[in-house]
C-alpha cells in the first residue's frame, strides 16, 4: 500500500515532464507498465507485525489527456499484488491492493493538484499455511501546487488488523 503511493508520484512526475500540446484538439495516451518488485524490507505491514520482505508485481494504468488549452489531466490505478514473508516463517498475501489516482494541471503551469485514494486487503498466514487474521490498510492524499507553493496536502494513512 505505501509503496504505491511512492509509484503515483514518480507517475506525476514524468507527466509533468511532458511537453504541452499546441492549439488544437485534445490528446490522450494510455500507459501501461508492469514491473517485478522486492526483495524489499518492509517494516510498516502494521498490525505489531516484525520486518518483512516483500516481493511482487506492480502494475500502472492511467491516461494522459493534453487539453488545447495546454492543461492536462491525468487518471488512472496502481496495482500492488505481493507477499510479505516473516523472519518466524509467517507471511502475508496481498493479492491486489489497488490505488486510484489523478492529477490536473493548469496551463500555464501555475496550479498543479493531484490525489488520490486506496485500499489493500490481505491475509495473514502461519509458517504452516493456515489463515491466522487479515489486514486492511487505506490510503487517502491530495495535494494542491499553486505557482511553485504547496498550499494543500493532506496523506491519511490507516491499518486495522482481525
Amino acid at each position: 500500500m505505501l509503496r504505491s503511493g511512492l509509484a503515483v508520484i514518480a507517475v506525476v512526475g514524468a507527466v509533468l515532464a511532458l511537453p504541452a500540446t499546441g492549439l488544437g484538439a485534445a490528446t490522450v495516451n494510455r500507459f501501461t507498465s508492469t514491473t517485478q518488485v522486492g526483495p524489499d524490507l518492509v517494516d510498516d505491514v502494521g498490525c505489531g507485525l516484525p520486518v518483512g520482505v516483500l516481493t511482487g508485481t506492480e502494475t500502472q494504468d492511467y491516461q494522459v489527456v493534453q487539453l488545447d488549452d495546454g492543461s492536462t489531466h491525468v487518471e488512472g490505478t496502481d496495482t500492488l499484488v505481493y507477499r510479505v514473508d516473516f523472519p518466524n516463517g509467517d507471511y502475508f498475501i496481498g493479492p491486489s491492493g489497488t490505488t486510484h489516482f489523478r492529477l490536473n494541471e493548469s496551463s500555464p503551469a501555475d496550479t498543479v493538484t493531484f490525489g488520490g485514494a486506496g485500499v489493500d486487503r490481505g491475509t495473514l498466514y502461519d509458517a504452516s499455511g493456515h489463515a491466522i487474521g487479515t489486514v486492511t490498510g487505506h490510503v487517502f492524499f491530495h495535494t494542491t501546487i499553486a505557482q511553485g507553493t504547496v498550499t494543500v496536502s493532506f496523506d491519511r494513512n490507516f491499518i486495522t488488523c482481525t
